[in-house]
């Protein structure tokens, strides 16, 4: 549930819109036809909300939107397909630039990681060849888990990506998200439930 155009609201995707609704009652505040969605074509990414915008992203040739809502009216300020369009990893907002995933794993080269300036959708830098994964902001630091099983401690900016720890956890496929806590983070692999303790790499030692 967020807050937006001065209301609760709660932000959903189905098969042919965008939709925000009263929390409390569930009735339509606002609708934003999308193109219609079929089995494996659909916006599997949750939408990613901040200040009065929705940064809503997916595969398929859906593209990637940018809305602001303003008096119960969604307006596109822009959409772009080649921008940052996430197969199924959620984006990362901070600071005016989103970071994920875009592209497909069936694509050929695979998927790359991006940072894209949220007002233009411009894409600053791209990281290639990284493969499908999930991305989890910890702190100042990024928490990617490959689907190959690798574990990544990276830092990003708008001008640079680097990663700063790099370690094989499980096996393939992984797409689970990771789960991070007091330092830990849990991993469900294909076979098992491992925990891996970050405090040491999240503070540079």
């Amino acid at each position: 549930m967020k807050r937006l155009d001065g209301k609760e609201q709660l932000i959903v995707v189905t098969r042919e819109a965008l939709h925000g609704l009263a929390p409390d009652t569930g009735k339509e505040l606002w609708r934003l036809a999308t193109r219609k969605q079929t089995s494996g074509n659909v916006y599997a990414s949750s939408p990613v909300v901040f200040d009065d915008k929705i940064f809503l992203s997916g595969w398929y040739k859906l593209g990637a939107m940018l809305l602001r809502i303003k008096d119960a009216q969604p307006e596109k300020l822009w959409h772009l397909d080649n921008a940052l369009s996430s197969h199924y990893a959620c984006t990362i907002v901070r600071d005016g630039y989103a970071y994920g995933f875009h592209g497909h794993a069936w694509e050929q080269g695979g998927p790359n990681l991006r940072c894209i300036e949220l007002a233009t959708g411009k894409v600053m830098w791209e990281e290639p060849k990284l493969g499908s994964g999930t991305i989890v902001r910890a702190g100042d630091k990024f928490v990617i888990l490959s689907d190959t099983g690798e574990l990544q401690l990276a830092t990003a900016t708008p001008k640079e990506f680097k990663i700063n720890h790099r370690v094989q956890i499980v096996g393939r496929p992984t797409r689970s998200y990771p789960a991070i806590a007091d330092g830990f983070v849990y991993i469900k692999g294909p076979r098992q439930l491992v925990c891996v303790d970050l405090r040491a790499q999240a503070a540079g030692r």
